[in-house]
């Protein structure tokens, strides 16, 4: 099969950068189970499950928080090698243009972060269905508007920091 010359997705760097680093959407599936699901499991037991549908829309400030710091670490993980020497003489020594390294490392970055919020929506849909005598107000509605808010908080915190590393990158080198 022949080779685009003006493609912009690199599938050999996507794979190594997905190697490399699966941790960080495993971190991500955590934080979601330790930041929304536990606390379903814990409101199953008490009387604070009718306050559920209220913290998931957003009202949940510190979640949110560490969401978008996920999101500026992991943007500055997968850009690190320009600031390793030897990584970024020998990325730039392949014939590999900016542009592919760039949307590689952005594509990447971004299904390791949209693949646990999707996980974790289903779950609390699958939730909001089956467990309907304790969350009432845990509709669809309200786990699509979460699933909304985490994404404009992951693509806003994500796309920023790499537009500002690759603005940084250009004006040092």
């Amino acid at each position: 099969m022949m080779m685009s010359k003006n493609s912009y997705f690199n599938k050999t760097f996507f794979k190594n950068l997905m190697k490399r680093f699966w941790i960080i959407g495993l971190g991500m599936m955590v934080s979601y189970v330790l930041l929304y699901l536990y606390p379903i499991y814990q409101g199953a037991s008490s009387e604070g499950y009718q306050y559920y549908a209220a913290y998931l829309k957003g009202s949940y400030f510190i979640g949110n928080l560490i969401i978008s710091t996920i999101a500026i670490l992991t943007s500055v993980a997968l850009l690190y090698f320009y600031h390793n020497r030897t990584a970024s003489t020998i990325i730039h020594s392949m014939p590999i243009k900016k542009s592919e390294l760039y949307w590689t490392s952005f594509i990447a970055g971004m299904i390791l972060m949209f693949v646990p919020l999707i996980l974790t929506t289903g779950i609390l849909i699958f939730y909001g269905k089956t467990i309907p005598l304790y969350y009432r107000e845990l509709s669809i509605n309200h786990c699509l508007s979460w699933f909304l808010i985490q994404s404009a908080i992951i693509f806003f915190a994500y796309g920023i920091t790499q537009f500002c590393y690759e603005m940084t990158i250009v004006k040092w080198k």
